[in-house]
């Protein structure tokens, strides 16, 4: 699957090797990323100071086989004296567990042979890389969740200049209703 995709083009600042190296980074390696950090003065003009405290936001995307729980429990390992001193404090806000549902699912032939139909093309991303609860789909409902990007690879997902193109939004539109239709029917 992952030999089918892209190359990685336009990505700036590359710390991967090659294609494969970039999609293995990106769909099966976990991650934590500071969304936002603040410490010290932040005003206007210049103030010489030492800060006396730091905010930071901090994700963590998991990967199959981890639990937001474990996740949990090493950060507080390695943080443990920190934390014992009082001299941090953590606030968990929010847990997903991932989800990975096998390649040989039966739907995914069928999800696929749809898609194609609708639009011409389908190409599977193995892993989608991304927070979406959907453990609630696989972990509480007992139905296998996938999910299908209606938007243009480039879209800039979350940042101030998301987009989605025209025929993205009406192959979306084709793919929803070929889907309704061919699933409906088996």
């Amino acid at each position: 699957m992952v030999s089918a995709l892209p190359s990685p083009d336009n990505i700036p600042a590359p710390i991967y090797k090659d294609k494969f190296d970039y999609y293995y980074r990106l769909m099966f390696q976990p991650s934590m990323t500071i969304n936002g950090l603040s410490s010290g003065y932040e005003g206007d003009g210049v103030k010489t100071i030492i800060p006396g405290k730091a905010t930071a936001i901090i994700d963590c995307r998991l990967v199959a086989n981890q639990t937001c729980d474990e996740v949990i429990k090493l950060i507080n390992s390695t943080l443990k004296a920190e934390l014992n001193e009082e001299q941090i404090q953590i606030k968990y806000l929010v847990k997903l567990d991932p989800v990975k549902i096998a390649a040989s699912n039966p739907l995914i032939p069928q999800l696929v042979s749809t898609i194609t139909e609708a639009t011409g093309k389908a190409l599977i991303e193995p892993v989608m890389p991304g927070s979406v609860p959907n453990y609630i789909w696989k972990d509480i409902i007992g139905i296998p969740p996938f999910t299908i990007p209606l938007a243009n690879y480039d879209q800039h997902n979350h940042a101030p200049n998301e987009n989605i193109t025209i025929d993205a939004f009406l192959d979306g539109i084709k793919i929803i209703t070929y889907l309704c239709r061919n699933l409906n029917s088996k």
